[in-house]
């Protein structure tokens, strides 16, 4: 049996399109395409062959867009299709995200009973002021209730995401956003710190001056009082920008960030196997109309690694955890000698006491987490 590994289903369908988001997603103008689209994502799973055998999965991560869009009888089929395909573990991690305007408490009873066990809510923010500037179709008093309904469903294991150094925000604001969260029980928090791609509606404005981003200072400060408050609760930080209840850590991205592989069903989503990045037809329509004829949808190849290039992505990769990378398994990983390769830029930052190597791991100082993307951008160099 192959090793465990991840599935990843994409659903690029939104109420709206957010002002800062540049992922694979469209709003939805007619309802009709999601059962279609559900049928398709059927099939394709279906249609899905391995030459190595069974596939053991560690986790499922149901993403967008906005995949609770989904009927729940769909989402249920769809799963039930995976597990035929698959082979699943009784703590095979669940997860799905939902934006708040879908998250009624008869819906979520019924993903959990479909076999979603873990919630990823797009909170973004407990303040209105923000949530209006992002561009969120909710407002704070659905995340409450949305939040209410979570418990209710008796969905235990569910994540809030929250974002910082929105323009406007201070750390007296944000403090009560993190206290709010806090306060909602959830056994994990993601904060992300705003940022925006250049194709994306607030950039334009924040380039017209309309808004300001907080400065690196100032985002900075944020940053360090999310960790201090974060960590006070009993949220453990594991990775830069998430913090967890011990034992709740997100098993699909901790399989990103060691570099493992990961197939991908519906249009826009992206698999990783072994030295390959591959991604489906970024078009719903095309999507659909494949796989209605019985044809495998186009993929498109990203990118084709050397073992050099993989050992590179998965340091970088690793470095975001806070346990790092342990060196005698990526040595024999990807057969190389990671200490020696690099040995000038893991100098240059263990001089600084931003980069540590000892008791067998190389791992970032937290004081290197909020410029981790300047040092980790030195070893792809």
């Amino acid at each position: 049996m192959k090793n465990k590994t991840g599935i990843y289903i994409h659903v690029p369908f939104c109420p709206r399109k957010c002002a800062y988001c540049d992922f694979f997603s469209r709003p939805l103008k007619d309802k009709s395409i999601l059962d279609q689209y559900a049928q398709a994502l059927q099939k394709e799973i279906q249609m899905y062959k391995t030459v190595s055998g069974p596939v053991k999965i560690q986790s499922v991560y149901w993403g967008g867009g906005t995949p609770s869009l989904l009927d729940t009888d769909k989402v249920s089929a769809i799963m039930v299709q995976l597990r035929r395909q698959f082979v699943f573990a009784d703590d095979t991690e669940i997860t799905m995200e939902f934006n708040p305007e879908s998250g009624q408490r008869h819906r979520l009873r019924r993903f959990a009973e479909a076999g979603i066990n873990r919630v990823s809510l797009g909170a973004q923010s407990f303040f209105d002021d923000d949530l209006k500037l992002l561009g969120r179709v909710h407002n704070s008093r659905l995340v409450y209730r949305v939040i209410e309904n979570i418990h209710a469903a008796g969905i235990k294991n569910f994540n809030i995401d929250l974002i910082f150094g929105i323009p406007g925000q201070t750390i007296t604001s944000w403090e009560a956003n993190l206290q709010k969260a806090v306060s909602s029980a959830p056994s994990h928090i993601s904060a992300y710190l705003l940022q925006l791609e250049e194709s994306v509606p607030m950039y334009k404005r924040i380039e017209q001056g309309e808004y300001r981003l907080p400065d690196d200072d100032s985002a900075a400060d944020l940053y360090a009082l999310t960790r201090e408050r974060l960590n006070s609760c009993n949220f453990v930080q594991y990775e830069i920008s998430n913090f967890a209840r011990p034992g709740k850590e997100c098993k699909h991205n901790i399989l990103y960030w060691r570099a493992g592989d990961y197939q991908g069903f519906g249009a826009g989503a992206v698999s990783l196997e072994s030295s390959r990045r591959l991604r489906v037809v970024q078009s719903a329509e095309d999507y659909i109309g494949a796989l209605a004829a019985d044809k495998k949808p186009d993929v498109d190849i990203l990118e084709e690694m050397n073992e050099a290039e993989k050992a590179a992505e998965a340091l970088i990769l690793g470095l975001r955890l806070c346990e790092g990378i342990y060196i005698d398994e990526f040595n024999r990983r990807f057969n190389t000698n990671l200490i020696h390769d690099y040995a000038g830029i893991i100098k240059r930052y263990e001089d600084e006491n931003l980069l540590h190597c000892e008791k067998g791991r190389l791992y970032l100082d937290p004081r290197a987490y909020f410029i981790s993307n300047y040092i980790l951008a030195d070893f792809l160099s």
